[in-house]
């Protein structure tokens, strides 16, 4: 894939991230159900171990953020 095509995608991705309103709401459903905090342990220099805050993602949560024009 092209370097300007990914870069276009992620600006995308990241502005629709800011947004407050999401379409689980717009549809009835409730965020917390579809996004969720969830910790990632990750491998530091020396053998140290670091937890990293990440949301894991619903298959519904992926299709408006994968679909162009579904978030507004």
């Amino acid at each position: 894939m092209k370097t300007e095509i990914v870069r276009a995608l992620t600006d995308t991705f990241e502005a629709h991230a800011q947004q407050t309103e999401t379409a689980c709401e717009v549809s009835g459903h409730a965020p917390a159900d579809h996004f969720v905090d969830v910790n990632k342990t990750i491998a530091m220099p020396k053998g140290a171990e670091k937890e990293v805050p990440e949301i894991m993602l619903t298959r519904y949560a992926c299709y408006p953020i994968s679909t162009p024009g579904s978030i507004r």
